[in-house]
């Protein structure tokens, strides 16, 4: 699982590498009725960042990004998603999975990245190369597979 450091705010960041649309939906995690976007193939979108602090997300299977246009038909089913959170003594941590099921299967599963791979892509969660890893920094990515 994919694992950032609760820093009050959220933002996330999509990323599309493949030479197919993708779109993204965060509306109801983060309580933004206009959280959501279509990204073209080689472009970058980015949410609308929202206070979390000091509770975490907690979603045991959504869908996050999904491959062709927002509100059309889409061409492959999207990826399951989970969020959920771990505790130390001084932090909260947001943990991300991407999950296994309608075609998709686990190939990386660190806390540095989660990735699934099927139907023809490849869908990553990130830190973006963002050190340290923090909700600030939450990038999905797409890949043609």
């Amino acid at each position: 699982m994919a694992t950032f450091h609760l820093s009050g705010q959220i933002l996330m960041t999509f990323v599309n590498h493949s030479n197919t649309e993708i779109n993204w939906d965060v509306r109801d995690i983060s309580g933004t009725p206009s959280n959501y976007g279509n990204v073209a193939p080689g472009a970058t979108s980015t949410s609308t960042s929202w206070q979390q602090f000091p509770s975490t997300i907690e979603e045991g299977d959504i869908p996050v990004v999904g491959i062709g246009q927002f509100g059309q038909p889409q061409l492959v089913s999207a990826p399951g998603v989970r969020f959920w959170t771990g505790e130390s003594v001084l932090e909260k941590f947001q943990y991300i999975n991407l999950l296994a099921g309608n075609g998709w299967q686990v190939t990386k599963n660190t806390s540095e990245l989660s990735e699934v791979t099927g139907n023809g892509f490849r869908v990553t969660v990130d830190a973006g190369g963002h050190n340290p890893q923090e909700t600030l920094f939450i990038y999905f990515q797409v890949y043609n597979a």
